[in-house]
């Protein structure tokens, strides 16, 4: 809701808010303050989404299929 793509972002690794709602935010930094489990939970969990899904092997994979699919498609 912030500019935050969903790709990037999951509800395991971060929070989506209204853009302008600083009370929201304030909320949610409190949330990660106080809790240390959930920083540390949500901060694997991004490193884990992020090699995962934007690793160079990952990436050149996709862009590989839809070279595929735009020749398949010109022939």
């Amino acid at each position: 809701n912030a500019g935050a793509l969903p790709e990037i972002l999951s509800p395991d690794t971060g929070f989506l808010f209204p853009r302008g709602d600083a009370k929201q935010l304030s909320v949610l930094i409190r949330l990660l303050y106080e809790d240390t489990s959930l920083r540390h939970q949500m901060g694997t969990a991004g490193r884990v989404r992020v090699t995962t899904l934007f690793s160079a092997k990952h990436m050149t994979r996709k862009v590989e299929i839809a070279y595929r699919k735009i020749l398949e498609h010109n022939k």
